[in-house]
């Protein structure tokens, strides 16, 4: 059963774990599948317009989203299942906003998701300022990008036990976000389209207690 949103982002105690680069070939896996399987789901350039959001940078990070969804996990020692639980909150993000997925917007979602999908899991989280420098962007915005993401979520963190098994095999299976949106079996009434407000800014980074290499997501 999943636990409701004001039982895991309320106020808590911050717990910083130790540093060190040691961790499992399959969490390397997990967080590379599902770095992967978002970036096999932008959309094309031109394909179709959408106005610009909080989660657009100006230009799209060099780093590739894989790349990326690895360093998240490999700098916060994230289990498996944080990764897995990502890529669900960002497929319901995408659906209940109608958002596209772009170069320019698909690092900041998926770190937002990332850092979402670790608060509702793990009992010890990482300071704000150690997910912001290990993702590339400011402390303060990705609390603004957090609480959009939550907000155009309806806050809606539940998690079942069917909800998490099928998307471990839609992680394993389908080659991307949209084939398994055409192949799952859709079990509630689709929501409209919620419009998405904010804009871009700039963002900078910095080195953090773990000294992962430099990234940039925000300019």
């Amino acid at each position: 059963q999943g636990l409701s949103a004001s039982q895991h982002l309320g106020p808590r105690p911050c717990y910083v774990r130790p540093c060190g680069s040691a961790r499992s070939s399959s969490m390397a896996t997990a967080a590379s599948r599902s770095g992967a399987w978002v970036e096999a789901s932008i959309t094309p350039p031109g394909a179709r317009r959408q106005a610009r959001t909080a989660f657009d940078s100006r230009h799209a990070p060099a780093i590739s989203l894989e790349a990326y969804a690895e360093r998240l996990a490999k700098y916060t020692h994230s289990p498996d299942s944080v990764s897995v639980v990502t890529v669900l909150f960002l497929d319901r993000f995408r659906r209940q906003t109608g958002l596209l997925l772009r170069k320019s917007n698909v690092h900041r979602l998926y770190m937002t998701a990332f850092v979402v999908a670790s608060k509702f899991l793990l009992d010890e989280v990482y300071s704000f300022g150690h997910y912001a420098k290990v993702g590339g962007v400011d402390a303060s915005e990705l609390r603004a990008l957090e609480a959009t993401f939550l907000v155009h979520s309806g806050w809606n963190l539940t998690v079942s036990a069917d909800d998490l098994a099928r998307y471990q095999r839609a992680l394993a299976q389908s080659p991307t976000l949209i084939e398994f949106e055409v192949s799952e079996v859709k079990l509630s009434t689709t929501k409209k389209s919620t419009p998405i407000l904010g804009s871009p800014d700039s963002t900078s980074t910095t080195a953090d207690v773990c000294s992962p290499p430099p990234v940039e997501v925000g300019a």
